[in-house]
């Protein structure tokens, strides 16, 4: 039960963090856009 639990928590986890980076990445392109401007 607690493998299944944790197996199921991961993913979750995983796309968050995914979510997490592709926020600070288009954060990060604007900045440079800016700058470059």
């Amino acid at each position: 039960m607690r493998q299944n639990s944790a197996k199921r928590k991961l993913p979750k986890y995983l796309l968050f963090l995914f979510i997490y980076v592709i926020k600070l990445t288009e954060i990060d392109v604007k900045g440079q856009e800016f700058l470059w401007k």
